[in-house]
């Protein structure tokens, strides 16, 4: 009886030491973005959680509410978010309006997504000039991304725009938390396939 209350302990223990291991990566990596964005000039609070798991895979999201009253939510948030090296800026809202992209390759397969990428490699960030950087500087420059999300139509209504990799976008914005009316999608792609980027980033 002894024996097995021991064995039952050290089991617990030796599980509460793998989650405990699973967890201190993304917890820096959320510390790390918090702080980072709480910095920029003009930030008047940040929440920085998970979306739809707890790892150090830079996929938090950031809700930021900015001295002026602006809110600004993005997704995909990590380390990768930060500095020169940043791959992306996933903007899911800005001035309380919310993008809706539907694109794919020719023959390919349609994707949906409920976030626009900004970055100056993303699809959108011929939008911007000069471009964003980072995340960070996105925030600097929080007006210029409510002033693009307000200037894309009303969905359905749509604008059309092809990538240098050859990925076709139909996209459009609507109020963020109302669900929108989605653009056709393009009779060049060969089915829809939904990707809800904002499923699990609350």
């Amino acid at each position: 009886m002894v024996a097995a209350t021991v064995v039952r302990g050290v089991a617990m223990m030796m599980a509460a030491m793998a989650v405990t291991a699973c967890l201190l990566p993304a917890t820096r990596e959320q510390r790390h973005a918090q702080d980072a964005i709480g910095a920029v000039p003009g930030v008047a609070s940040v929440l920085v959680g998970c979306n739809d798991n707890y790892s150090a895979a830079s996929d938090l999201c950031a809700m930021v509410t900015m001295r002026d009253g602006l809110s600004l939510h993005f997704v995909d948030v990590g380390y990768r978010s930060f500095g020169t090296t940043a791959s992306s800026v996933r903007v899911a809202e800005a001035g309380g309006r919310a993008p809706y992209v539907v694109s794919c390759r020719a023959g390919g397969p349609a994707m949906v997504s409920t976030v626009a990428d900004f970055h100056r490699g993303g699809a959108f960030g011929h939008h911007l000039t000069p471009a964003l950087v980072d995340l960070p500087e996105a925030i600097r420059r929080h007006r210029d991304l409510a002033i693009q999300l307000q200037y894309w139509p009303e969905c359905p209504q749509y604008w059309e725009g092809e990538g240098s990799d050859g990925t076709r976008h139909r996209y459009c914005a609507h109020a963020a938390g109302t669900p929108p009316l989605p653009p056709p999608v393009d009779p060049a792609c060969s089915g829809t396939s939904a990707r809800q980027s904002l499923d699990n980033a609350k």
